[in-house]
């Protein structure tokens, strides 16, 4: 649990701290989820903690079009499946640890607050410096949220934005923030689907 609150603190500071809430500012508090990892073969493997956001629908109502995010459709996948096969090509498939964590929460949207969740004061008891103090020198209570957390409501169309505008940024030239893109291009069949042309 302290290296779940580390990497949302430190590897990837997603969490302001604040001295208190703004005045009618309305908060979501955090919550741990915890599960037992199993292999293939059936057995456990390792327990996993995971820190997210308890965003219920009734908080932070947004219209249905802003919160949405596409996902890839199973037929775009059957498709790549089948080509790989004609062609003989070879599939590689990956998973981006933390993924919604890369993302980073724009300054211009609607300031979302979170409160930190039950008995972080006993998960951290033994590691004082991932204490998060707040500007008055006191353990923080309470956090400005900057990266796309797990559990808040529109944090899958922030990761993808941040996804889709690297696959297609340019892999020649440095966009305004200093880092290029794939180079790739976006299907027109499914927003998921990126491909690149190499050779004939």
């Amino acid at each position: 649990m302290k290296d779940e609150w580390k990497r949302q603190t430190v590897d990837f500071p997603c969490l302001e701290a604040i001295d208190d809430l703004p005045p009618g500012a309305k908060f979501v508090r955090m919550m741990w989820v915890l599960a037992q990892k199993q292999a293939a073969a059936g057995y456990d493997t390792r327990k996993k903690a995971r820190l997210l956001a308890c965003q219920t629908l009734d908080k932070f109502l947004y219209e249905q079009d802003a919160k949405i995010s596409p996902t890839v459709n199973p037929d775009a996948v059957k498709t790549m499946c089948s080509l790989c096969l004609q062609l003989d090509m070879n599939m590689e498939t990956r998973d981006q640890a933390g993924g919604y964590l890369h993302a980073e929460y724009l300054d211009d949207e609607e300031p979302v607050y979170v409160r930190i969740p039950d008995h972080l004061d006993k998960v951290l008891e033994n590691n004082p410096e991932l204490v998060v103090k707040s500007p008055n020198g006191k353990p923080a209570k309470s956090f400005r949220v900057r990266r796309a957390l797990y559990g808040y409501q529109l944090s899958c169309k922030i990761f993808y934005s941040m996804l889709r505008d690297f696959m297609i940024g340019s892999a020649k030239e440095l966009n305004e923030e200093g880092h290029r893109g794939a180079g790739w291009e976006q299907s027109e069949i499914d927003p998921c689907a990126f491909y690149k042309k190499e050779g004939k």
